[in-house]
Parts: structure tokens; sequence; C-alpha cells
């Protein structure tokens, strides 16, 4: 059997907390094609998944643009900066331009700890 991955707690009738499908349920189905895209190219550490787009024209970087937006707006995806810190202080994540992170509430990852830290850090 091959590596796993777990999502956060799904929601119930009693609960007012939406989950990760509820916020995928949000955005268009191009913002949730990225999703899938990000999803695929994520660290399984901590989250985090580089996305160039030099090779997109431009009609394709403005999709991305937006769906990118989209993800955002609902919480599930945020942008990285290019410098951050983790839970060891002394050895800062340095990050690719174009890098970006998904939630690590959601989507669990093995360091969730940094990876929880890190996330605070990324821009909105």
């Amino acid at each position: 059997m091959g590596p796993f991955s777990a999502i956060g707690p799904l929601s119930t009738t009693d609960s007012q907390e939406e989950d990760l499908l509820d916020l995928l349920d949000k955005v268009s189905k191009g913002a949730f094609k990225l999703f899938n895209e990000l999803k695929k190219r994520r660290s399984q550490n901590s989250n985090l998944c580089h996305y160039p787009t030099i090779s997109l024209n431009k009609t394709q970087r403005e999709s991305f643009s937006r769906q990118l937006r989209e993800l955002r707006d609902v919480g599930v995806v945020k942008v990285a900066k290019r410098k951050m810190v983790g839970v060891d202080l002394e050895k800062p994540y340095l990050i690719e331009r174009q890098t970006y992170m998904i939630n690590p509430d959601l989507v669990k990852c093995w360091h969730y700890e940094d990876s929880a830290m890190l996330w605070i850090q990324c821009k909105v």
C-alpha cells in the first residue's frame, strides 16, 4: 500500500464550519481543476507547491489568475512569501516565485506544525 493523504474533518449538520468539499463547491470548475493541479504538485511535507506560468499564453495566465483568486477567496490556497520561517527559526524556507500553499487545516501534510506557521505568514 502506498502513501496516503488526509483531509480535515468533514462538516456535519450540527457544525457551522465548512470543510474542503464545501469550499470547493463554491468555486468554478476551472478553479477546481487548478486546485487539483496544485494538489498534484504539492510537497507532502509542507503543502507548498510551485506552479510556474511562464509557458502559459496571456489568456491562460489571465484564467490562472482568476481561478487562483477564487481559491484564495474561499481560503483554500494562499501565495507563499519569498522567505518564511517554520518551527526551526534558524532554518528559514527560501521560496521560489509562483509558489502557493494549500491550507494545511484542509489537506493534511506530514509536517503540520511547520505548515501551520507557514500558512499564517503567506499572503492572503
